[in-house]
C-alpha cells in the first residue's frame, strides 16, 4: 500500500502502518497515556515512528544499518506469563523485570503500566541502558 512503513521490531518489522492517519506523534500519544515514557535522545537513532492502538503506544526507533528498537507501553499492573522458557530476572529502573535473549525483549512494570523494549540487534546491556534513560514525555 502506498505510504506503508516497515518499522524495526523483534520480528524484523512492526506490521506496516496502513496510512498516515495511523501515525501519531509523541505529543498526541501522551494524550492517550499521560506520563508516557520515551527514551532519552540519541543521535544514533532517528526520531520515533509512533502508533497508538487504543491505550497501547508503540514507538519504533531506527538506527544505522539494521540497528533499531521498539518501545511498547500499555496499562497493566503485572507482566503476562513469559512466551519462552529462557528468561532472566533483571532490575530495570529500580524494579523487578525480565529479559528474554531469544526474543530480544526487556519487560517491566512501572506504576500502572507494562513497558517492553525489544530489538533483534541491540544487546541486553543496550536495552537496559535505553530503559534506564527513559523519561516522561
Amino acid at each position: 500500500m502506498a505510504g506503508d512503513q516497515d518499522l524495526p521490531s523483534r520480528s524484523g518489522t512492526v506490521a506496516a502502518m496502513s496510512s498516515t492517519e495511523d501515525i501519531e506523534s509523541i505529543a498526541s500519544a501522551t494524550d492517550l497515556l499521560p506520563g508516557l515514557l520515551v527514551p532519552a535522545p540519541d543521535a544514533a537513532f532517528d526520531d520515533a515512528a509512533v502508533r497508538a492502538d487504543g491505550n497501547v503506544v508503540t514507538q519504533a526507533y531506527a538506527g544505522a544499518g539494521s540497528r533499531g528498537f521498539v518501545v511498547v507501553e500499555a496499562p497493566g499492573e503485572r507482566l503476562p506469563p513469559p512466551l519462552d522458557m529462557d528468561v532472566a530476572g533483571v532490575e530495570v529502573r529500580g524494579r523487578h523485570g525480565r529479559f528474554s535473549a531469544a526474543r530480544g525483549e526487556l519487560e517491566w512494570v512501572e506504576g500502572d503500566r507494562v513497558h517492553r523494549v525489544t530489538s533483534e540487534t541491540l544487546t541486553r546491556a543496550e536495552l537496559l541502558a535505553i530503559a534506564e534513560g527513559m523519561v516522561p514525555a
